[in-house]
């Protein structure tokens, strides 16, 4: 496991979500639990070979623009699903699922 693959917690306007990544791809987000210590026990489940860091500076703006777009600043959300898309395109097939297990349709 390299410095580059990691994951992260931070604080949005409806609670504490998370934020996966390897490189300067994120690889997967997560909306808060019911506590913080659940959104991380969370993480930490479905990316058991991360361990807790700092974003890189790419996350990090990634992170910012997350944080905008929950407290309500639609002006971000160009931004981040154009970053989005990029990232998903790189992204391995098939590995993205909905919060209800589900796939993504295929565009």
């Amino acid at each position: 496991m390299g410095a580059d693959v990691g994951f992260a917690t931070f604080d949005t306007a409806i609670g504490r979500c998370a934020i996966a990544w390897c490189g300067d791809r994120v690889v997967g987000t997560q909306l808060p639990e019911t506590s913080s210590a659940k959104t991380r026990q969370r993480m930490q489940t479905r990316f058991p070979r991360t361990r807790e860091a700092i974003p890189p500076a790419d996350i990090a703006r990634v992170v910012n623009d997350l944080v905008a777009l929950l407290s309500g600043q639609p002006e971000v959300t160009s931004a981040l699903f154009r970053w989005t898309s990029t990232g998903c395109r790189r992204s391995a097939a098939g590995s993205t699922r909905l919060r209800d297990g589900s796939r993504p349709a295929t565009p």
